[in-house]
């Protein structure tokens, strides 16, 4: 294939990334290896392994009790929803709603938080709400909250 209007491509390796008709900033290394998409930008694989599949799309740090950022990935903002309740909005849109999430916390108080991630209602592609409650079941805020997401 011919790249006609992809810029921005690193290739290392004989017919590296050959494939790539329109896409950009994709990195591939490795002899004969090919861009998952011809057309696809920001995809990155080694030797075969098409690393942006099995890295985490979204990942923040936050603290319920303070509604701050600690640390994230892939996030545009947490929204307080009150107690024991926080939106956390993508940068970017997932490409659907079939994504895997996981959230846990540490309360320094002890307080026993549990966190859930969900959704209310459907799965949404832009942002998903998580949780905080207590072992009792009532909303808790906890200082120390990681939520982590996987998909396209």
């Amino acid at each position: 294939a011919l790249i006609t209007t992809g810029v921005n491509n690193t290739l290392i390796g004989g017919l590296a990334g050959d494939n790539i008709t329109t896409g950009a900033s994709n990195i591939i290394i490795g002899s004969g290896i090919d861009a998952p998409s011809a057309t696809a930008s920001n995809q990155i694989n080694i030797g075969g392994i098409d690393l942006r599949a099995t890295a985490a799309k979204v990942w923040i740090n936050f603290n319920m009790t303070t509604a701050s950022i600690t640390g994230s990935h892939g996030v545009s903002s947490i929204t307080d929803g009150g107690v024991g309740n926080f939106t956390v909005s993508f940068t970017n849109n997932m490409a659907n709603t079939a994504y895997a999430h996981f959230a846990d916390a540490y309360d320094v108080n002890q307080n026993a938080t549990l966190i859930v991630a969900h959704t209310t209602g459907t799965f949404a592609v832009g942002s998903a709400v998580v949780m905080g409650q207590t072992s009792a079941g009532a909303a808790d805020d906890s200082a120390y909250v990681n939520y982590i997401v996987f998909g396209d």
